[in-house]
């Protein structure tokens, strides 16, 4: 067991810098090196572009990826889109510094191509969506063609595939057949195009069903064309879209672990009196928290979904009552009693030694932050996907 941790807890190239930190400033400055990386995402911006026709979908798309409701304020209403004389802002009421601007389209009297970059500010922008009907306009595809020559990341995003599903069952055909028949058209409409004929960024989405369509795949076409740090901020307030955003979470948020283990040992070793495995709760209580946010299972969120039995999940320990502070705190102290039992205590030089070596004399600290949180991050994975379920489940009932 200790090998394999000891695999996963090294493999990143951000431990070798540390060793370095820690050989010519000491523990202190390995400390803030941590505490600032694990907070990272915090600082980050991130800037959507959503472009496209009328009635194609963005507005829809929008309010989706954000988890806005009708009666929320900054709701955006289809057709807003082509009133405005400027791009309109939607932050992402999870966290503020990720906005989705709704852009005027591209080749229409107000907004000639001639001006469109520089009117639009579209240098600004981390990430495009161009959102089409049937088929990819001449004006969709020359927006295509800055995007490639200005080296920006874009996706081409077919919405309102429930339209042609409905549609389809009416005149009697199989649903099956749908999607893959739009595919096909698609594909021999782009052909003609020097940048679209190979590209794998064209999705089919329904922005009214979370398991319709290619969610999954574009979610992971983002990951690829951001920076990292900008998709981790992207994603901890990411709505639960499909099963598979569940998984991309919890791949993103191990990440921490290493780092917030890291800090444990640090911490442990730091000369500062006091400072031991209770000193490194409020650690523990952060992560804790920033799991509860990114998984959507607050008391609240849980509460407003009527018929759950919240028993049954592992986070439910966390809601018996409000838990500010060090109420919270205490609840984490009880569970890490418990695994004192479970877990048989181990060198930490399996897993540190070949990284900090001997500023990880208080081992047992990053041992039990290590293994604590990993259970955690899990138990929370698993909630995830059981309110998940539960959600779709009623989705089809109301269907």
């Amino acid at each position: 067991m200790g090998q394999s941790e000891s695999k996963e807890v090294i493999a990143d190239g951000k431990f070798e810098q540390l060793q370095q930190i820690a050989t010519r400033q000491g523990p202190a400055a390995v400390l803030q090196y941590l505490k600032d990386n694990v907070n990272q995402w915090k600082e980050e911006k991130v800037l959507f572009a959503v472009t496209g026709r009328s009635a194609t979908g963005k507005s829809m798309f929008i309010n989706k990826i954000r988890d806005v409701q009708p009666t929320d304020e900054k709701f955006a209403k289809s057709g807003s889109g082509n009133t405005t004389k400027e791009p309109t802002a939607y932050q992402n009421p999870q966290n503020k510094r990720i906005v989705f601007y709704d852009l005027p389209g591209v080749g229409t009297m107000e907004f000639k191509k001639e001006t469109y970059i520089a009117d639009m500010q579209l240098r600004k922008y981390d990430y495009f969506f161009i959102f089409f009907d049937k088929v990819v306009s001449e004006d969709d595809y020359f927006l295509v063609c800055k995007l490639v020559e200005m080296k920006k990341p874009f996706c081409l995003v077919r919405s309102k595939i429930d339209d042609d599903l409905r549609n389809a069952e009416d005149d009697g055909k199989r649903k099956e057949e749908v999607i893959p028949a739009i595919r096909e058209q698609i594909k021999e409409q782009i052909s003609r195009y020097e940048h679209l004929k190979n590209s794998d960024a064209i999705f089919l989405i329904s922005s009214k069903r979370k398991d319709t369509g290619d969610w999954e795949n574009l979610l992971h076409h983002i990951e690829k064309c951001l920076p990292p740090p900008k998709f981790e901020t992207f994603m901890y307030s990411l709505p639960t879209l499909t099963e598979n955003v569940i998984d991309l979470k919890y791949q993103t948020l191990r990440k921490r672990i290493k780092l917030a283990t890291l800090a444990a040992a640090c911490i442990a070793a730091a000369p500062v009196p006091g400072l031991d495995v209770v000193a490194n709760l409020a650690l523990l209580v952060e992560e804790v928290v920033h799991y509860i946010n990114v998984f959507g299972l607050s008391k609240e969120r849980l509460e407003a979904l009527d018929g759950l039995d919240r028993k049954i999940l592992n986070c439910a320990s966390f809601h018996i009552q409000d838990l500010p502070g060090m109420d919270l705190a205490k609840v984490i102290i009880a569970q890490l009693g418990k695994y004192v039992a479970i877990f048989t205590i181990e060198s930490v030089a399996d897993i540190f030694l070949p990284i900090i070596g001997s500023i990880v004399s208080a081992g047992t600290s990053a041992v039990f932050t290590y293994r604590y949180l990993s259970r955690t991050l899990d138990n929370f994975r698993d909630d995830a996907r059981i309110v998940y379920r539960f959600v779709m489940d009623k989705q089809d009932i109301k269907l």
